[in-house]
C-alpha cells in the first residue's frame, strides 16, 4: 500500500468513528444505529459485485448517510452529504474525496434522482433495502413506532422495479421480501394492519 493510499484509508476511518457517534445521537429508533448499521452491511455486500469501488469509502459513506436527521429530517440527505465532505476536509483529507463522499450521500432517498456514481446508487440501494429489514422493524415494533408506516406504505410498492437501481440490489431484494413477509404476517403489532394489505396483494 503506498503512501496515498495509507492517508486516504486512515481518513476514513476517522470519518467512520466520528459518523458512529453520530448514529448514536439519533432518537428515531427507524433510523437509529440499528438502521444505520443495516445500511452498512448491505453496501458492503452489494459493494463487492463491484471490484472497482473501494469498500472503505462504501463504509464510510454509509456511516454518514443518515448524520443529518438530528438537524432536518426533510433535508437529511444533503446535510449528511455536506457534514460528511465538511469533516473529512477538516481532518485534512483531499478535497475530491470529500466530494465523492457527498456524491455518493446526497442523493439516496427514495424520491431523489438516481445518483450520478456507482458508489452512491450502493448506498442509496443499501438504504431502500432497509426497508424490508426484519432487524430494523423488530427495532421499531420494540419501540412501539409506526410515524413511517404511510411512508412505508407509500414506498414498498416501487422499491424493487422503480427503485433500486442495481441488479444485484434487485437480486438481495428477492431473497429479503419473503422473510420479511413471513415475520409481517405473523405479527400482531397494531401497526402493520395496513401493511398487511398491502403485503397480501403484492
Amino acid at each position: 500500500m503506498n503512501l496515498k493510499k495509507m492517508i486516504l484509508m486512515d481518513h476514513l476511518d476517522k470519518a467512520i468513528k466520528e459518523a458512529k457517534k453520530l448514529a448514536k445521537t439519533i432518537d428515531d429508533p427507524t433510523h437509529d444505529i440499528v438502521h444505520v448499521q443495516g445500511v452498512v452491511d448491505a453496501a458492503l455486500l452489494l459493494a463487492r459485485e463491484f471490484p472497482e469501488v473501494d469498500k472503505k469509502f462504501i463504509e464510510a459513506a454509509a456511516w454518514w448517510h443518515d448524520a443529518g436527521r438530528p438537524k432536518s429530517n426533510d433535508w437529511h440527505a444533503q446535510i449528511s452529504a455536506k457534514m460528511a465532505s465538511d469533516f473529512l476536509i477538516e481532518i485534512g483529507a483531499d478535497k475530491e474525496v470529500a466530494k465523492q463522499i457527498a456524491l455518493a450521500i446526497v442523493d439516496h432517498s427514495w424520491n431523489a434522482p438516481t445518483p450520478k456514481t456507482i458508489e452512491g446508487r450502493i448506498i442509496r440501494d443499501a438504504d431502500k433495502l432497509e426497508f424490508i429489514s426484519v432487524k430494523r422493524w423488530k427495532h421499531m415494533v420494540k419501540h412501539n413506532r409506526d410515524e413511517h408506516i404511510k411512508e412505508f406504505i407509500e414506498v414498498l410498492p416501487q422499491i424493487r422495479d422503480k427503485i433500486l437501481s442495481l441488479d444485484a440490489s434487485k437480486s438481495m431484494f428477492d431473497q429479503m421480501f419473503p422473510i420479511f413477509k413471513e415475520f409481517v404476517m405473523n405479527n400482531d403489532w397494531q401497526g402493520f394492519d395496513k401493511v398487511k394489505e398491502l403485503i397480501e396483494n403484492m
